[in-house]
């Protein structure tokens, strides 16, 4: 049966179902891109893999119901979506969809997910950041933004301190940026227009 809820369901926020859901939403989002990429593109699921343990601000989130009173750390594998160019095998897009542990201050989720799109940002490489999770700390100064729920940010390679920006209220329809528009934004449903947003005082 349809949600009840508008906008993205809650309950998927709940931290023993995230992991599930976010895989499967990054499949989802590789399927739905094939067609589109062919033939010179292709997508590739990757993941990033840290370290974390029970002195990890982010520990509660991720794995809620285990303790184990010992000082170890574990694996963790967060899901994101490369575009890869066929004829000489480089990545283009790397596409992030938030997770939980990504908007716990101190977390090293967080830390980590920062550190990797620093480096995509800073290489010639599009990013395209989605954040479908209203708990938790912003990555970006919400000041600098109208009021919103969901965000998409696309950062186009060769330009790290630059950044379009669709903030997303829950009353809307979701909208489709196409970061391969150059110099303006593309909506299919009704929304509130990009932002341009100077990163360099931007990122929390």
């Amino acid at each position: 049966m349809p949600s009840p809820f508008p906008g993205m369901d809650p309950y998927l926020e709940d931290p023993p179902r995230w992991p599930d859901f976010h895989h499967r939403l990054i499949s989802a989002i590789s399927d739905a891109l094939v067609l589109q990429l062919r033939p010179n593109y292709y997508a590739r699921i990757e993941e990033r893999v840290y370290l974390s343990g029970e002195d990890d601000p982010g520990w509660s989130i991720m794995l809620p119901t285990f303790r184990s009173g010992y000082r170890w750390e574990q694996e963790i594998h967060e899901a994101r979506l490369n575009v890869i160019y066929r004829e000489s095998r480089e990545i283009t897009t790397v596409l992030e969809v938030l997770s939980p542990g990504n908007k716990v201050s101190g977390a090293r989720s967080r830390e980590n997910y920062r550190l990797k799109r620093d480096e995509v940002m800073h290489t010639r490489k599009n990013l395209v950041e989605i954040d479908l999770l209203r708990e938790g700390l912003p990555m970006m100064a919400q000041e600098l933004l109208p009021p919103h729920d969901y965000m998409v940010l696309v950062s186009r390679a060769g330009r790290p301190e630059r950044a379009d920006v669709w903030p997303i209220e829950l009353a809307q329809r979701t909208h489709h940026p196409d970061p391969s528009a150059q110099g303006r934004s593309r909506c299919t449903a009704r929304c509130a227009g990009s932002h341009q947003s100077d990163l360099r005082s931007g990122w929390l």
